[in-house]
């Protein structure tokens, strides 16, 4: 049986209020709290697994895995 898990890689944050979320339109630039070349997050339902780089291949972006964390004994 699968079981279907939720994969995310986190480029950063960034902190918006609710004026500044609706003023928010195609072309906006949000400043996220991460620097270019610093190692994504990456969560498997909700937990950080690992971190990687973000690259770029034929024109479509991907993450190149550079860490996984070992899991700790009650998640086995």
């Amino acid at each position: 049986m699968k079981k279907e898990v939720c994969l995310v890689v986190e480029l950063g944050r960034a902190e918006i209020d609710t004026k500044g979320f609706s003023d928010l339109e195609i072309g906006s630039v949000l400043t996220l709290d991460q620097e270019i070349g610093s190692p994504v997050d990456i969560m498997l339902d909700g937990k950080k697994i690992g971190e990687g780089e973000v690259v770029v291949f034929d024109e479509v972006f991907g993450v190149r895995i550079t860490k996984i964390n070992k899991p700790q004994r009650e998640e086995l």
